[in-house]
């Protein structure tokens, strides 16, 4: 017979091998992405000001910094920080980023086709 505490067990492990495998993405806080958009339209914006807005969601640093070093972005090496990739890849770019992320998230959710949906994301 099973108890919590070997059910709690067995999620622990499940949840080590995905973040093992890097298979584990974590979700980006409702607004962020909306955020982001909306500081890169604004004119005043500065990118040290759109810097300190990204660094409020882990999540949405991961994607960016993951998506900036895919091959469609990264340089003869790969950004380090995000303030790197906002100074190279530019405001407008970042807040296409940000847009991707969340709407990945959100609006391509189907069950049974999570093999395809990633294949086309990627």
């Amino acid at each position: 017979m099973s108890t919590v505490l070997d059910e709690t067990q067995r999620a622990c492990e499940a949840f080590e091998g995905q973040l093992v495998r890097c298979e584990l993405t974590l979700p980006v806080m409702p607004g962020a992405a909306s955020q982001v958009l909306g500081m890169t339209l604004d004119e005043d914006a500065n990118a040290a000001a759109l810097a300190r807005l990204i660094q409020t969601d882990a999540s949405l640093v991961g994607h960016i910094m993951r998506v900036a070093n895919s091959a469609l972005y990264r340089p003869s090496s790969p950004f380090v920080s995000l303030q790197q990739v906002i100074a190279r890849l530019g405001m407008g770019t970042i807040s296409e980023i940000a847009l991707a992320t969340a709407l990945n998230a959100e609006l391509f959710a189907a069950p049974g086709s999570e093999d395809l949906l990633e294949a086309c994301w990627q």
